[in-house]
């Protein structure tokens, strides 16, 4: 059973680069077309490249902080705040550039739009399971629990927020166009993701409140139940926005 969490993160690392190997391949083939070309490849790597190293970072704090010294937790730290850095700017920039070079009439709409704001939608998770790694590691106080939280919150209610926007675009387009060809269908899940990893991070967060929050938080010393109660009610109330999404898609 030791062996099943090093085996699953080797595992992560080969798709990813095997994924990355192929969109460079592509890339190489259709160079003659690299404007669309490129757009394409910054759509498809975003998203999916922030999410396989995102997901080998969450590994590497569950599985390798709490069996090493303190130096793998700080460098989760310092990994955290690039990767927050740089999802906020790469997101923004893509969809900049999308929005800047492309048309894309209503009835060609899918949820693959909102890949783009995929880096956004694993900070959370990335925070709770760092702060989480850190408190069972017995290193606690090497962490800034309040300010990766705030952070992390912050940015996946960015990224939460814009799915939600683009999921209400698509709702027009089923309203109007029916459902997409069959070829497209496979796309549409991607619409439950952002709820189903923001419930995971807000819920993993306020699991730690006590270790996140300082005392006497914005003046009351009632702050930790009630981020609990809330995280439990937001999270029950995006549950069941992708419950109804995964049934009527």
């Amino acid at each position: 059973m030791a062996r099943l969490p090093v085996a699953s993160l080797a595992f992560c690392t080969r798709c990813h680069i095997v994924a990355l190997g192929w969109m460079e391949w592509s890339l190489y083939l259709y160079h003659h077309l690299w404007v669309s070309t490129l757009l394409q490849y910054l759509i498809e790597a975003d998203g999916s490249q922030f999410v396989s190293i995102t997901g080998i970072m969450i590994n590497t704090c569950q599985y390798g902080v709490p069996h090493t010294g303190p130096w793998l937790l700080r460098t989760m730290e310092v990994m955290f705040w690039i990767n927050l850095a740089l999802s906020v700017m790469v997101s923004a920039t893509i969809y900049l550039i999308l929005w800047s070079t492309l048309i894309f009439p209503i009835h060609m709409m899918t949820p693959v739009w909102v890949f783009p704001a995929y880096p956004l939608l694993l900070n959370a998770p990335f925070a709770g399971n760092l702060i989480a790694s850190a408190v069972s590691s017995g290193q606690g106080l090497t962490v800034n629990t309040t300010a990766v939280a705030l952070s992390a919150i912050a940015a996946q209610g960015a990224g939460c927020l814009i799915a939600f926007m683009i999921s209400s675009a698509f709702i027009y387009r089923l309203m109007t166009q029916k459902l997409p060809r069959d070829a497209q269908r496979p796309g549409v899940f991607i619409s439950i993701g952002p709820y189903a990893f923001t419930v995971a991070g807000i819920v993993q967060i306020s699991s730690q409140a006590e270790v996140v929050l300082p005392e006497n938080f914005m003046g009351t010393d009632q702050a930790v139940p009630i981020v609990k109660i809330m995280a439990v009610m937001i999270g029950l109330w995006l549950w069941g926005l992708s419950m109804w999404f995964f049934l009527v898609h």
